[in-house]
């Protein structure tokens, strides 16, 4: 009895401590694989990525390149409005490549003759047969080539002319050096785990990267590679030229041996084809760093797995010796019943005692592992919502970032499909500078948000007339409200002061944003309005406190997101708002600045009925002289179905010195004109809303007008665009026109010019005479790389009336400047990042020339690097100042001036 139970004993041992060993082995070697598979994954979404930032890097250029081999096409073409001849289309190719610093120019025939008009002769063209027949289907394309002594890339456009060799061409050859080009693909990144190689359709190198040797990457799969899965490469090598050939991507993991070395190592490869060629990109990660982390982490397993069986074991075995000597024990002391059953009672309750000692400090154990579980879902889940808020923020954006930039492309097609018609074309500029300030605001916006997290964000305080602030308002949302087809309004009540101390940026950017939510969740026919008023502040007679409320009809906010809506990326989670494009930070801006300028936000919403934000300023007035704003004693009425603006404007008109009346409706204002004419005390002018219920403004104007002739000013109040209305209004018999909102200010230089003061000083004022600019003879040397930007510059400086001396980079602006008289030159523009030597390294370089000069002649950066750190590393470099692109012609021309003397 006794052997078998130790038999049992030993038995039970053996079996738990082999099939705790069994699982540990089976666990290790399913992580590794699992680990492998994982690394492998891994490595491919990440060269999913870096490709796809390539090749979009790759479509930038040939974009940039196709619209400068266009720009050639458009002045060849200028001159089949004149004389077309061989030569002549030679001379203006040339002339256009020369400026552009092509290495060489060419024509090509649809029979493959190449005729050279610039440069060095092109001796050879790969893929001729690609180019010539995507060029035959009007297709633009990239190929490479060589000239007498230079690798090429030859960007091809579609183009019809006579060539010197008496053929037709079929296209232009535009052709730059290769090196240049591979410097700009960035292919070789530092600090990236993977390198590129550019191949041809058949395989051979275009560009050829590190750790390569041979001329095709085809044969180099074939020869030295297998597939990490087992099985040779023949199969995948023709499944990539499949693939190119459909234009779809290929992705795959090998086992590569160096011939050199024997020294075999894992890569993930992926291949996709180039747009606009007949290329390939090859994106390879090796696993060498990989492999090793994988080798150590694999190592570091099992010594904590071989450390837990060791534990495992010793914790087990003395178990099961204690209980063996144990049972021992109780079979030789069977003998001695009592005070056996008496030890073994009292070892039983310690053991007892011990045993639930044990599970209560298991239990403890368990709580403590379930609360670092809760904690880790927890973490993730808000890692998640992290990275789903920033990928809304994104898609938000790209949606934001293109509707301005629909409206300049529109707006220039507007203009451009109407040239003649003046007024028109002035209308599209500047809905065109409108939109662009809009898409300066959305990057203003992402910047604006890294300053608050920084907290760098600052106001800058300056005298600000709130009617200037909210006429511009009106400007910018005024063309989007009325493509929505809805109503927008604007109330001014009580305006004690209208000029007061502020930031009038932030300012704008407060209430554009209200504007800009009001608009984007209201419905069509929906209404948006924007009210202003005043009153005394407890902060004394020097301030103002100054209300302005932005309300709307539209789908209204739940109370849990309005508790919410100030969170930086917040949106609220409900399919009204799905289609609703927003980057979910206008809101924590908004609030950022208003506590920033001691201001208070106050929002009221109901789902379904709209809402109304309130933000509560105390302002410090701003004394800014003005003469005495009176009028004559005129009797004047106010139409508007509008009942509190009618009493604002009246409030308004009495405080200017006149006799006001108001109506809200056309009828009863044709009766009470009617009337007054009847009674000889006829008034002397009409203000009449355009957009009111029953009888609309014009058609109210007309009948008035019909009544008293054409002596009487009568003019139309509204929010709208007057363009809009002009026509109609001005064939209704309408003299005048006042934008809302109506402040002081406004309704009295609409009136002041039927004073007799008003009248002397319209018949005294003398014609404007052309005067010239203070620029006029400055000679500035410009430094810019980027032809569109270097054109709009010198465009701007000229017509202000400097001189202009263009330099393509750093270098040719440093060798200008050596080379010209001292002097010659009052300023330099220069560039930042330009190729050959950036403008910093020519900043240093011409600060740094023995000539007498040299350290004074002013260098101000003009550029887009606009970061404060920026404008610190020119100042650093011996710059005297910074301007930001896109340029203000104002702000720059107020910066020469200082250096024109």
């Amino acid at each position: 009895m006794k052997k078998k139970t130790n038999r049992l004993i030993i038995g039970g041992v053996v079996f738990i401590f082999l099939l705790a060993l069994t699982v540990f082995l089976l666990m290790n070697r399913y992580m590794s694989r699992q680990t492998s598979r994982d690394v492998r994954n891994i490595a491919q979404t990440y060269l999913r990525g870096i490709a796809k930032e390539e090749i979009y890097h790759f479509t930038s250029i040939a974009e940039i390149r196709f619209k400068q081999v266009s720009y050639i096409e458009q002045e060849v073409m200028k001159l089949a409005r004149s004389e077309e001849n061989a030569d002549s289309v030679a001379t203006t190719i040339s002339d256009v490549a020369e400026f552009q610093d092509l290495r060489t120019c060419a024509l090509i025939a649809g029979d493959g003759s190449i005729d050279t008009v610039y440069g060095n002769p092109l001796t050879s063209l790969e893929d001729m047969d690609y180019v010539l027949e995507a060029l035959s289907q009007d297709k633009s394309v990239a190929t490479s080539g060589f000239n007498s002594n230079e690798h090429l890339i030859i960007w091809a456009v579609p183009a019809t002319h006579p060539m010197r060799n008496g053929e037709t061409s079929v296209g232009i050859l535009c052709c730059r050096r290769m090196s240049l080009f591979i410097e700009k693909l960035h292919l070789d990144a530092d600090g990236t785990m993977a390198y590129f190689h550019v191949l041809k359709s058949d395989g051979e190198y275009l560009v050829q990267n590190k750790d390569t040797f041979g001329d095709n990457f085809y044969d180099r799969v074939l020869s030295y590679s297998v597939l990490e899965d087992g099985g040779g490469t023949q199969g995948i090598v023709s499944e990539i030229k499949k693939n190119i050939a459909s234009g779809e991507d290929t992705v795959f993991s090998v086992i590569f041996t160096n011939p050199d070395t024997g020294i075999s190592e894992r890569r993930s490869i992926y291949i996709t084809p180039m747009p606009n060629s007949d290329w390939s990109i090859a994106a390879v990660v090796p696993y060498g760093v990989l492999d090793e982390t994988i080798a150590d982490m694999g190592a570091s397993r099992n010594r904590a797995m071989i450390m837990a069986v060791v534990v495992l074991s010793i914790g087990l075995f003395t178990v099961f010796a204690m209980y063996f000597a144990l049972s021992q024990k109780q079979m030789r002391d069977l003998d001695h019943a009592r005070e056996v059953a008496e030890d073994a009672m009292v070892e039983a309750e310690t053991a007892t005692e011990e045993a639930v000692a044990a599970k209560q400090n298991a239990e403890e154990a368990l709580i403590e592992a379930e609360t670092a579980n809760e904690e880790a879902v927890k973490a993730r889940e808000e890692a998640d919502s992290a990275n789903k808020a920033k990928s809304e923020f994104l898609s938000n954006m790209s949606h934001d970032i293109r509707t301005p930039m629909n409206a300049i492309v529109g707006m220039t097609a507007i203009a451009q499909s109407h040239i003649d018609n003046k007024s028109q074309v002035e209308d599209c500029l500047k809905k065109i500078n409108l939109a662009g300030k809009q898409l300066l605001g959305l990057i203003n916006d992402v910047l604006d948000m890294s300053k608050i997290e920084s907290g760098k964000l600052s106001l800058n305080i300056e005298a600000v007339s709130l009617k200037e602030t909210i006429e511009t308002m009106c400007d910018i949302i005024r063309p989007q409200i009325h493509d929505r087809k809805q109503h927008f309004d604007i109330f001014i009540n009580n305006i004690i002061c209208e000029n007061v101390y502020c930031d009038s940026v932030r300012l704008n950017q407060v209430l554009l944003n209200f504007l800009s939510n009001a608009m984007k969740y209201n419905k069509e026919n929906g209404s948006v309005s924007i009210s202003v008023e005043q009153e005394e502040s407890p902060k004394g007679e020097d301030y103002v406190r100054t209300k302005l409320s932005v309300s709307d009809t539209g789908i209204g906010m739940s109370q849990e997101f309005i508790d919410k809506i100030f969170v930086a990326f917040e949106r609220e989670d409900s399919k009204r708002v799905h289609k609703i494009q927003g980057t979910g930070l206008g809101m924590a801006i908004t609030k950022y600045i208003v506590d920033a300028m001691e201001g208070r936000i106050d929002v009221t919403s109901k789902l379904g009925e709209g809402s109304t934000f309130l933000v509560t300023f105390d302002f410090q007035k701003a004394e800014v002289p003005e003469k005495d704003m009176k009028l004559p004693d005129w009797r004047i009425l106010v139409v508007d179905d509008n009942k509190d603006l009618c009493e604002s404007a009246v409030t308004t008109l009495e405080d200017l010195g006149t006799r006001p009346e108001y109506c809200t409706n056309g009828a009863t204002a044709v009766r009470m004109v009617k009337n007054a004419k009847n009674e000889k005390d006829d008034y002397f002018a009409v203000l009449i809303d355009y957009k009111m219920d029953g009888m609309d403004g014009i058609e109210t104007a007309k009948k008035i007008r019909e009544m008293v002739g054409d002596d009487m000013p009568i003019s139309i109040i509204s929010a709208y665009d007057w363009l809009e209305i002009e026509d109609e209004a001005r064939a209704a018999g309408v003299s005048g026109f006042i934008a809302k909102p109506l402040f002081k200010s406004t309704i009295y230089h609409e009136f002041y010019r039927y004073t007799e003061e008003g009248k002397k000083e319209l018949a005294d004022q003398p014609q404007a005479e052309e005067k010239k600019t203070e620029l006029d003879g400055m000679k500035i040397l410009l430094a810019e790389d980027q032809y569109v930007n270097a054109v709009i510059a010198t465009t701007m400086l000229q017509e202000s009336g400097a001189v202009v001396e263009l330099a393509e980079d750093g270098q040719i602006a440093l060798d200008k400047f050596k080379s010209s008289e001292p002097g010659t030159y009052k300023v330099i523009l220069m560039d930042l990042r330009m190729p050959n030597m950036n403008g910093i390294e020519a900043t240093k370089a011409i600060r740094s020339l023995d000539r007498a000069d040299a350290a004074d002649i002013p260098i101000i950066a003009m550029t887009a690097d606009a970061f404060a750190e920026d404008v610190k590393k020119c100042l650093d470099a011996g710059m005297n100042g910074h301007i930001a692109k896109p340029i203000n012609i104002d702000m720059l021309k107020k910066t020469l001036l200082k250096y024109n003397q």
